[in-house]
């Protein structure tokens, strides 16, 4: 869920009203009843022992209780910022790691003693543990808030959890990485994402999901820009984070580089690494046969029409030498084929939509530090229609739509026809899980997919599964993009 906020303040607490509302009536209505059995559901009013106690001395919490705690906005935020780089800021990023679903059990204990590592840049930090629970939820009176600043807008935020076992090593359960150059400022994402173990391996496996919310600030909008030159960008040496004991330098290494760390050998990296190779090369040779035969038959009229006046102008002139000035041309156009189709058709299929070009332009013309303009536009939310029913029972659900900036240059693309893929077939966006990857064979792993699951609730789920399987075909389409809009990659 992605939440406009306009009167946001350094502690991002001006828009918790909206989030608890939508996340109650939503989130906590799909995602959280996978891992809620029917026992569950009967025990909602008994209370529980709030862990750790310091931040909720003697505190007995119902499951309400305990949401409501949850997605309220975090008393405290610990700022990470040091003063001496106040200067060299370009903005700042605020991050609430909320809760954890469908967490596996622990090798050493039955339940997991969760605790959740955020790191980004130079910068890190540390939740509180909270033990024996495969849901944990971190409430706002707990260490689970904190501000990173931002020095380049090619960052990037990890964020891994692990199983606290005291003096040993910690286990790693899972861990999500978040680019922040799709964020948008101005909004607030409340999202949840399925854990993985390794950035090169594909696994399937049932690792449980984590829900966190964050909000980006941009302090500097013409430096955002300008951090991508090559003087501006920061060496790898220069990228040294504090850390307090072995235990801690281990769990920020596997949260960056995930469970198969850079120089360690392992046979199924390797095979990971020869696996995505062949596909490259079966991709690259499939894609630009089917290029070729495209311009050829005149499938795309502008590229067919570009080659077509080169090829003729060259055998007029008898001559070369414009063969460099035509190829780069060509390949600008490529270039801008791939834009319209990749990110203006895909323009709210997703919450995480990164500037356009046009508000990139905006932002080197008027971006400067005197004006308080915002040339990124921030996410809205819109109410989509909603049957009134599912399976005979009413919904009360809110379902929201969302939508961004609409660049203007995108009738021009639909005149030239960049925006038609190719054999009217949907863009697929599986190969940014797992590049060059086929859909059929290594599908999206969603967040329904990624929770561990005791008997009782794959029973239940499997029950559930056959009811909406019987149901009217129109209610069933209307369930599939409801899960949809929660699964983010």
């Amino acid at each position: 869920f992605v939440l406009q906020s306009g009167q946001l303040d350094r502690n991002g607490s001006g828009s918790s009203l909206m989030a608890n509302q939508v996340s109650e009536r939503f989130l906590d209505n799909t995602v959280e009843d996978l891992v809620q059995t029917e026992d569950s559901r009967e025990e909602s009013l008994l209370e529980y022992r709030v862990q750790p106690s310091y931040a909720y001395p003697s505190s007995w919490l119902t499951k309400h209780e305990l949401s409501d705690e949850m997605n309220a906005s975090s008393s405290h935020f610990h700022d990470l910022r040091h003063p001496s780089k106040r200067g060299e800021e370009i903005g700042r990023l605020h991050v609430e790691v909320l809760q954890c679903l469908g967490l596996p059990k622990s090798q050493s204990t039955a339940d997991t003693n969760a605790v959740a590592y955020c790191v980004l840049g130079s910068y890190a930090f540390a939740t509180d543990v909270i033990p024996t629970c495969s849901n944990p939820m971190w409430l706002r009176k707990m260490r689970r808030a904190c501000v990173f600043p931002v020095f380049h807008a090619y960052a990037k935020m990890y964020l891994g959890i692990f199983d606290d076992c005291k003096r040993q090593k910690d286990e790693f359960v899972g861990r999500i990485a978040i680019e922040l150059a799709r964020l948008r400022p101005g909004c607030t994402y409340d999202v949840t994402l399925p854990l993985r173990l390794s950035t090169q391996v594909y696994y399937r496996r049932q690792q449980g999901a984590v829900r966190l919310r964050f909000h980006l600030e941009w302090t500097k909008q013409r430096d955002v820009v300008l951090s991508y030159l090559p003087f501006k960008k920061m060496h790898k040496e220069e990228v040294t984070i504090q850390c307090a004991d072995p235990k801690a330098f281990r769990n920020i290494a596997i949260t960056v580089h995930g469970s198969h760390l850079p120089g360690r050998f392992s046979m199924n990296q390797l095979m990971g690494a020869i696996r995505e190779i062949n596909f490259a090369i079966i991709m690259g040779i499939r894609t630009t046969t089917q290029l070729l035969l495209d311009i050829a038959l005149w499938q795309i009229p502008v590229l067919s029409l570009f080659v077509f006046v080169a090829w003729m102008h060259a055998v007029l002139t008898s001559s070369l030498a414009l063969i460099p000035v035509y190829s780069l041309t060509f390949t600008l156009l490529l270039l801008s084929r791939n834009y319209a189709r990749y990110v203006v058709l895909n323009t709210g299929k997703n919450s995480f939509l990164p500037p356009t070009l046009e508000e990139i332009f905006q932002i080197l013309i008027n971006g400067s530090q005197e004006t308080d303009v915002q040339c990124i536009d921030p996410l809205d939310l819109k109410p989509r229609a909603l049957p009134t029913s599912i399976n005979g029972v009413a919904s009360d659900m809110a379902v929201f739509s969302i939508e961004s900036h609409n660049p203007w240059f995108q009738t021009l693309f639909s005149q030239l026809r960049f925006l038609e893929n190719d054999n009217g077939m949907e863009l697929n966006d599986d190969c940014v899980e797992f590049p060059f990857s086929n859909a059929d064979d290594y599908p999206r792993f969603t967040v329904k997919e990624s929770l561990a699951s005791s008997k009782k609730q794959k029973a239940r789920i499997e029950k559930q599964t056959s009811i909406d399987n019987s149901a009217d075909s129109e209610n069933t389409r209307w369930l599939e993009r409801v899960f949809d809009d929660i699964d983010e990659e």
